[in-house]
C-alpha cells in the first residue's frame, strides 16, 4: 500500500492507512526514539526537500551600512598609524631665536654664548 497518489503527491502523512501502528505510525520507532514492537514498518514514500535553486536573501541595509562603517574605521586607523609613525621617525631638532635668547629663561647658557658670538662676528 502506498500513501501517495499517482502524481507523486504525498500529503497524508501519519494519517496514511499504510501506517497501522498507533505508536510509531509505521516508521519503526516511536517519538522517544526507541524501536517500536510492531510487526514491520510500513513502506511509505519519502518526499525530499523541494527548495531547488533558491535565491539568496537580499542584502539588508544595516549589513551594508556596517560593512562601509568598518571599512571607514579601518581606513581611519591606518591613516592614524601612518601619521603617528611619520611623526615618531622625524628627527627632533630644537631651534632657538637669538633675538630673544638673552631675555628668555628657558634658553640654555651654551646657546646664549653661541648667539653672542654670532652677534659680534656679524
Amino acid at each position: 500500500m502506498n500513501c501517495c497518489d499517482e502524481y507523486g503527491d504525498c500529503r497524508q502523512g501519519r494519517d496514511c492507512p499504510a501506517r497501522k501502528c498507533p505508536h510509531c505510525y509505521g516508521i519503526g520507532y516511536d517519538a522517544s526514539g526507541y524501536a517500536c514492537n510492531c510487526t514491520s514498518p510500513a513502506k511509505v514514500a519519502r518526499v525530499g526537500r523541494k527548495d531547488h535553486a533558491r535565491e539568496p536573501l537580499p542584502a539588508s541595509h544595516s549589513r551594508i551600512y556596517l560593512r562601509s562603517l568598518a571599512k571607514a574605521l579601518l581606513l581611519a586607523f591606518a591613516v592614524m598609524l601612518v601619521s603617528g609613525l611619520t611623526v615618531a621617525l622625524i628627527p627632533k631638532s630644537v631651534r632657538y631665536d637669538c633675538a630673544t635668547a638673552e631675555i628668555h629663561p628657558d634658553v640654555p647658557k651654551a646657546v646664549k654664548t653661541e648667539c653672542r658670538k654670532k652677534r659680534t662676528t656679524a
